[in-house]
């Protein structure tokens, strides 16, 4: 610090007589300033080194520091005595903690954490208090054990008390330790069943989970339920909607009476509570076909929610815990919105484990993947690497050198041997003349560093779509990690999932006809880059919604739900010519009166088309009108060889209900003057029905904004007017907004009047 002061100084000095020289060739020829100007600038490297150095020493003290980056980690060692300016620097050191609960001690002459709070306001408190007045090393090694201890002490006492779990797990604080609880009574109750002499035992058990949920179901559906306790509910209806699929996949292969020691059971993700010399010593573990470990003890955070088994998942599930067993790498290949990121942290959450995700681009740098790398190494964490193909091939060799070295390192943990076959007995930390035992330690990029023998490096890359199989992962990378692929990906099992956590019973109905309004507006409307019409945008759509009360909860009541929510979430972000269509796709499939959209009523089809159709009333759709832009019909009609731009349905893919087939048969897009009414009608009722929900933009604030605009010198059109209303409810519900348009549409204005507003 002094002798940047020094330096400092000599710049203002030298700076001040510039400035009283108006000469600029007088300036850079007095007192030899060239050398001046390079002897400062060669103290200003030489302290850059020192200060990296320094850096680096304090990572390899505290290894959780790599999570920071240089200037993040300087700011936190300034802020030594005032624990609640680091709160944005622990949210990144500790993954899923909001916040930490601040007490004064001593009468008032210290100060330390006594708790942490997650983002949904689920509590936890802290075993012992951690005084966070001293040094930030200190207090931040005391609080990852500090978190670890409090975790097992509670997950120790509620697994050996002696309420029943029906009413444990709503009085537990963590989310991720009432999960756990629910899941070592399910493989209780199950094993009993499985080893009881009695076959049709599994079927009462069958019987009684229906029951339980049904219970919850009640629950999630009360209206004065607060959200975070409505967030812990929806968890519990998930998990409890996968043991219901495990036990009826168990029955359908008659399991009952016939041992533990099948198949079928034991490939399942299992937890025990194995209890020690004490009452108060009890051991969680997790299991899965032959593979044991103990329980993460890692805060997760009120994030956590459980995975949707289907068989896709399920695969997948098995091949991360192997990998996990084996330590090495995974590389998880798939379709867009296949699901991978979730499996993926989903399955690590459940066996208490933290992951991070990081989203590939050509800005990563050298440093910044061996700074991270290193800190999940040292945390025991899974890391995913999304889309890894896309990288430079210069990134992707590093990154191939890092595995390499982690992976070779858990590899010898988890076998006893040394790493690489190779002792090191003693190292270096870099820029420290220091020696340590490097015996326990990996070197990455020069530095040694300490790793986690529960560390799972993962990297996943899209497939199934065009130029997706351009680029792969070199062999380097590749042969490192274990293969899972989830191309046979089916959505209908995971939103019927995500809808019965919500509280709809008639959640398969429901999650046909919104997956297939889904592939119908991919067919119908144009072939835009930043449509998504996948399982991404599925889940951010049922963040929104709710099941209707008890009183009003029918299927009719239900679909409006879903249609209130796919107009509130899709329309803003669609181009002007797929604004009829996609009102239209709306109404019929939600708002429908006909009751054949929802699959209420039977076709009045035989033959063939009736043999075709669904319990959902869905049927192929060979003449669907597809809209394709005005610039790809004059392309393709100037050059024939162009005609793959014209986007063209699938025959696999073009199936919508039979209300919406006749519904479209006859309609063209009507002008937007009358784009409000039922064509073909002759009537003056509204295509969409009024929104029942309470907007985000109340009707006063709604009445001000053409005012507003005419005040700020723009011209208050309707649809201005309308997409003014529509970005301002989509900022209410998400944190961020892409506005797309042509040249000179009113871009700009549009986000000035809802600045202004």
């Amino acid at each position: 610090a002094d002798a940047f002061e020094a330096m400092h100084s000599a710049w203002k000095h030298m700076m001040s007589q510039a400035a009283a020289l108006p000469s600029l060739q007088e300036t850079c020829a007095q007192d030899d300033r060239h050398k001046q100007v390079k002897a400062l600038l060669n103290k200003f490297e030489d302290s850059q080194a020192k200060l990296l150095a320094f850096l680096d020493e304090q990572r390899s003290a505290v290894p959780r520091f790599y999570m920071l980056s240089n200037e993040a980690l300087l700011v936190l060692l300034s802020l030594e005595g005032h624990p609640n300016e680091c709160m944005p620097y622990v949210r990144q050191l500790f993954p899923g903690i909001q916040e930490l609960g601040i007490e004064f001690r001593n009468g008032g002459e210290n100060q330390a954490f006594t708790s942490m709070r997650g983002r949904h306001g689920e509590r936890v408190s802290l075993t012992q208090a951690v005084l966070c007045d001293g040094a930030v090393q200190k207090w931040v090694t005391n609080l990852e054990s500090g978190i670890q201890d409090a975790l097992k002490q509670e997950l120790a006492s509620i697994l050996t008390s002696k309420v029943s779990r029906n009413e444990l797990w709503l009085v537990t604080p963590a989310l991720q330790l009432a999960a756990t609880l629910l899941s070592v009574e399910h493989c209780a109750a199950i094993e009993a069943c499985l080893v009881a002499d009695d076959p049709k035992e599994l079927v009462r058990h069958q019987e009684r989970l229906a029951e339980e949920a049904e219970q919850v179901l009640v629950m999630v559906r009360d209206e004065n339920l607060l959200e975070s306790e409505r967030h812990k509910v929806s968890a519990m209806i998930t998990l409890t909607g996968t043991w219901r699929s495990i036990v009826e996949s168990l029955v359908r292969e008659g399991a009952g009476g016939r041992g533990l020691n099948q198949f079928g059971w034991k490939s399942n993700l299992r937890f025990y509570a194995e209890k020690g010399l004490k009452a108060k010593d009890v051991k969680c573990t997790f299991s899965m076909c032959n593979i044991t470990k103990e329980y993460g003890y890692s805060y997760v955070g009120d994030d956590f929610s459980p995975l949707v088994r289907t068989s896709e998942s399920h695969a997948a599930q098995i091949a991360l815990i192997t990998a996990h067993h084996l330590g090495s790498g995974g590389w998880i290949r798939g379709p867009p919105s296949s699901g991978k990121l979730e499996v993926v942290r989903c399955t690590a959450n459940a066996i208490g484990l933290p992951c991070l995700v990081v989203q590939a681009h050509a800005s990563l740098s050298h440093r910044w993947l061996t700074a991270t790398i290193s800190g999940v190494a040292h945390m025991g964490a899974w890391l995913l690497l999304r889309n890894a193909e896309t990288l430079p091939t210069s990134i992707l060799s590093h990154l191939a050198q890092l595995y390499s070295a982690v992976l070779s390192f858990v590899k010898s943990r988890k076998t006893g041997g040394k790493a690489g076959g190779v002792a090191t007995p003693k190292g270096k930390a870099r820029g420290s003349g220091k020696e340590f035992d490097a015996e326990n330690k990996a070197l990455l990029d020069g530095v040694y560093i300490s790793v986690h023998s529960k560390t799972l490096l993962l990297a996943s890359s899209t497939s199934g779509v065009a130029g997706a199989g351009a680029r792969t992962l070199p062999d380097t990378l590749a042969l490192l990690l274990r293969p899972v692929t989830m191309h046979s990906f089916r959505p209908l099992p995971v939103v019927t999932g995500w809808l019965f956590s919500k509280g709809f019973r008639e959640s398969a109905k429901l999650a046909s006809i919104l997956v297939r309004f889904m592939e119908v507006c991919e067919n119908a409307l144009t072939a835009c880059a930043h449509y998504e019409w996948g399982l991404r945008t599925l889940k951010r759509l049922l963040l929104l919604v709710r099941a209707p009360p008890e009183n009003k909860a029918t299927t009719e009541e239900s679909l409006k739900v879903l249609g209130k929510a796919c107009r509130l979430t899709l329309s803003t972000r669609l181009v002007g010519e797929d604004e009829d269509t996609f009102r239209a796709l709306v109404n019929v499939a939600f708002f429908s009166t006909r009751g054949q959209a929802n699959g209420s009523e039977a076709s009045d089809g035989d033959g063939d088309d009736a043999e075709e159709e669904d319990e959902t009333g869905m049927r192929p759709l060979e003449a669907a009108p597809v809209r394709v832009p005005p610039k790809f019909k004059d392309r393709a009609r100037d050059d024939p060889n162009n005609h793959h731009l014209i986007s063209k349905i699938p025959a696999a893919k073009r199936r919508m209900s039979v209300g919406m087939q006749e519904f479209l048969g006859s309609w063209s897009p009507a002008p937007h003057a009358q784009s409000n009414s039922r064509p073909g009608s002759g009537s003056s009722k509204p295509l969409l029905p009024p929104p029942a929900v309470a907007r985000a933009t109340s009707s006063e604030q709604q009445n001000k904004i053409p005012q507003l605009i005419i005040d700020m010198g723009f011209q208050p059109f309707e649809s201005f007017v309308l997409r003014c209303l529509q970005l301002h409810e989509a900022l209410a519900n998400q944190s961020t907004a892409f506005i797309t348009g042509p040249v000179c549409c009113g871009k700009t204005a549009l986000v000035q009047v809802c600045a202004r507003q």
